[in-house]
């Protein structure tokens, strides 16, 4: 299904979900919010919730307090360490403007050679990790 397509507009819900690696992985062009744009609208979003426990601001993950606070007071540091801020290869943006700029813009036949080649190299380091595991 991939293949019919040259690039994927990616908004993750979480530091790091299982969509990144797969779409990355194979290669696929990733154009994703920049970090200062998640942190803008990030404290707005109600995760974790159906659409009726948002409206009624309930649901199990639900705390916009504590995201805007970790926002407000700069401890956003672990977004930094995430993977979809630290692989190489991904296209940001900073608005909605941006966006249709690097989509129609985008070399995805050379970032998706460089993203694969980058993805081998990271499974041949795990390798060597985990054949060590006794």
């Amino acid at each position: 299904i991939l293949t019919g397509y040259s690039s994927a507009l990616l908004v993750t819900w979480d530091c790091n979900v299982l969509s990144f690696y797969e779409l990355y992985s194979a290669g696929m062009p990733l154009l994703m919010p920049g970090l200062s744009l998640v942190l803008r609208w990030q404290p707005h979003i109600r995760w974790g919730t159906t659409w009726d426990e948002a409206l009624a601001g309930q649901g199990p993950w639900f705390n916009p307090a504590s995201v805007a606070h970790a926002v407000g007071t700069g401890a956003t540091w672990v977004l930094d360490y995430s993977d979809a801020f630290r692989y190489p290869h991904i296209t940001y943006f900073q608005s909605a403007s941006d966006l249709v700029f690097k989509a129609h813009t985008l070399h995805g036949g050379s970032l998706s050679l460089r993203m694969k080649a980058f993805t081998r190299v990271r499974e041949q380091q795990a390798l060597r990790i985990y054949k060590g595991v006794t």
